[in-house]
């Protein structure tokens, strides 16, 4: 079966130092991966070369089997609307209500005229599904507010809504739990996986708090200085890990 996603021998480096070094792993179809590792490791970096926005020095990066610095014109675009990035910040349009921010989730899968069409009265059916997965992260009652009305929580909430309207192959997510209290955190990630599970697909996940590998993620991806040193299941990740990962070298 064709990777959802896969490294070979990756490198990319900043002026800053900072960046990825060697790194090689593929995640499956279906497969639910948490990406973790210090401040710095290159986490980022890694979810931005898998979703196309960076090209990499070296090695190649492939998604669903497809090299996206080999791809051009409509092959390129078709291959990134299948990819969906959550970034810590969440790009939402002031102006547009949610429920237009949430259904410009599929505006790379919809013709002109539909777009056109949703943006001045949305079918009844989008308008449905956009409602039941707001409901499902609390946000029910803000279908019709403007983002400038939302706190840093609830706008964070709605850009997962937006991927989740989105339902792409590959879901990128760059600790999407930030900034939500510790009662909606968990609910919001497993939120997250529950979607993934459902549409079939694959995703990689960065976490900040490892209290949140609890979840039901299948693999773990620690990077450390750029380079990728653990690769396993959450039930390998024990002490002896999490200190080669995480404590400090003289």
């Amino acid at each position: 079966m064709t990777p959802a996603l896969a490294f070979a021998d990756v490198h990319r480096s900043f002026s800053t130092g900072r960046g990825v070094r060697g790194v090689t792993a593929t995640l499956g179809a279906g497969e639910v991966v948490a990406l973790v590792g210090p401040s710095g490791a290159g986490k980022s970096t890694l979810l931005r070369l898998a979703a196309g926005e960076l090209a990499p020095e070296a090695g190649t990066v492939s998604t669903g089997g497809h090299d996206l610095a080999t791809l051009r014109g409509a092959a390129y675009r078709s291959a990134c609307d299948r990819v969906g990035m959550l970034t810590q910040h969440d790009n939402l349009t002031p102006g547009l209500s949610v429920l237009h921010n949430v259904m410009a989730g599929r505006l790379g899968r919809w013709p002109a005229w539909l777009a056109l069409r949703n943006r001045l009265r949305p079918r009844a059916p989008d308008v449905a599904e956009v409602e039941s997965i707001l409901d499902r992260l609390e946000l029910g009652d803000r279908l019709h507010a403007d983002p400038r009305e939302l706190s840093g929580g609830e706008a964070q909430r709605v850009a997962l809504a937006r991927l989740s309207y989105q339902r792409p192959d590959l879901w990128l997510a760059d600790e999407p739990t930030a900034g939500l209290d510790p009662r909606l955190r968990a609910r919001a990630l497993a939120l997250l996986i529950e979607h993934v599970r459902d549409a079939e697909a694959a995703a990689v996940v960065a976490l900040h708090d490892l209290e949140l590998l609890d979840a039901d993620v299948d693999r773990v991806w620690g990077l450390r200085d750029g380079a990728l040193v653990f690769d396993g299941t959450p039930e390998t990740f024990g002490a002896d890990a999490r200190r080669e990962l995480y404590e400090a070298r003289p």
